[in-house]
């Protein structure tokens, strides 16, 4: 009733987002270290196909072996946040929010507070609601304890399982795209930014994109998604 009260009082949405596959590599870390300390059951089966981090998960899912297929149906599925088998942040993804959300609300305006440009990002919306943007600890590193983690935090993946998650999780990168381009405390050069960034990071070469303005004629990750560039990244040789 809460959240329904809210959805029909207001007219902005305010989102708190992050690179893509930066969130899901800190998902999986996240996940695993409580797994590891707490050894929730529900996790159990995920953690036991996946126990040595990402990129060795990612290596499977593209070797695509019969014996192994069980776990890289499960590795796909929890991924793409339609279940929450290898914990609830894998579900609760970009695709989730959107639905009641901008998916339901389209007119209303949108603001992005970027984990990678925090403190930029409030100081303009601070600005843009017609405060300072004057912080007294803006500029300071603020972390949620990965560097205390049992188990080592590894941010460490390949650039072809780079690509092939980017080609895996295309939806909720479409949704991300979205949230930049419609935000309204971003300007032109920080929404470019951020998406040329994840472009170069998914290896999306500049003749796919040369003459395109990104924040007028958006890139299609559905479209990317079933290119041969994506089919390239689903055999591991």
């Amino acid at each position: 009733d809460e959240k329904e009260w809210l959805l029909n009082t207001s007219n902005t949405f305010l989102f708190s987002v992050r690179e893509p596959i930066d969130r899901i590599i800190s998902t999986y870390n996240y996940h695993r270290e409580e797994y590891t300390k707490s050894n929730y059951t529900k996790y159990k089966r995920f953690y036991e196909c996946f126990p040595s981090g990402l990129n060795d998960m990612v290596n499977m899912m593209r070797r695509n072996n019969d014996t192994e297929r069980p776990c890289t149906v499960l590795g796909e599925n929890v991924l793409k946040g339609k279940t929450a088998g290898g914990g609830e942040h894998f579900q609760l993804n970009y695709n989730y929010y959107h639905d009641y959300t901008i998916g339901n609300y389209p007119n209303y305006s949108v603001s992005v507070i970027r984990t990678e440009r925090m403190w930029d990002d409030i100081t303009k919306l601070e600005q843009a609601l017609g405060g300072l943007g004057e912080f007294k600890n803006a500029g300071l590193k603020h972390t949620h304890g990965s560097e205390k983690y049992v188990v080592p935090y590894d941010a460490k993946l390949s650039a072809p399982n780079t690509k092939y998650l980017c080609c895996l999780i295309h939806d909720d990168i479409e949704i991300y795209q979205q949230l930049i381009l419609k935000s309204f405390n971003l300007d032109g050069l920080q929404k470019h930014e951020s998406l040329s960034n994840l472009m170069t990071r998914c290896l999306i070469n500049e003749t796919e994109v040369e003459g395109r303005d990104l924040l007028v004629e958006s890139f299609s990750w559905k479209a990317y998604s079933q290119s041969s560039i994506c089919n390239s990244t689903k055999i591991l040789q």
